[in-house]
């Protein structure tokens, strides 16, 4: 697992990606091409974190384009961020998902899903 904490990620043609055991805490991830967080695996946590201006190149809605982007996850927490100024989905979970918790987050100015 990694802590991802207190970090900027800016201008980045992918996103940041979380496996298993991982916790991404209180980071500014923005004017990202594609996503902000992908995750996949087993305890993850993503919280107090500020995503935005994601996919500013207008990719493909329905092919993983958005703010966070989910699968085969068990035991995922996303709570307290604060998702906005997206072009997709803010938050985008897919398949083989179980025990998947998205609480107490803040979205607004998304397009999509």
């Amino acid at each position: 697992g990694v802590l991802v904490q207190n970090c900027e990620f800016r201008y980045s043609t992918g996103a940041v990606y979380l496996g298993p055991a991982s916790i991404a805490r209180g980071n500014l991830v923005h004017h990202m091409s594609q996503n902000g967080f992908k995750a996949w695996g087993t305890n993850i946590v993503l919280e107090m974190n500020e995503v935005h201006n994601i996919n500013w190149r207008r990719m493909n809605i329905n092919f993983e384009a958005g703010g966070t982007k989910f699968w085969k996850c068990t035991n995922l927490f996303c709570r307290n961020n604060v998702f906005h100024d997206i072009y997709g989905p803010c938050v985008w979970s897919d398949y083989g998902q179980e025990n998947i918790q998205i609480i107490s987050n803040t979205a607004y100015n998304c397009w999509g899903i």
